[in-house]
């Protein structure tokens, strides 16, 4: 495994941004330590190079399975 991965950014992250980088950093095998996350989903697009297509559908199943909890409530 690689060492872990600082991720500048001045406040915590949103729900899609965090679980973009635990995928991506199982994906490329190595942890990226962010401030956190406030748990919130806003409206997001994902970066348009440089994920692979696989941490993609990941991330897109955790959006449904929230979903799906969310209504399931």
């Amino acid at each position: 495994r690689q060492a872990n991965k600082a991720i500048a950014a001045g406040k915590k992250c949103c729900w899609c941004c965090a679980r973009l980088a635990t995928h991506l950093g199982r994906h490329l095998d190595t942890d990226f330590k962010l401030l956190g996350t406030h748990g919130i989903l806003f409206g997001w697009s994902p970066p348009t190079v440089g994920v692979d297509v696989a941490v993609l559908r990941n991330l897109e199943t955790d959006l449904w399975t929230e979903l799906h909890n969310a209504l399931s409530e």
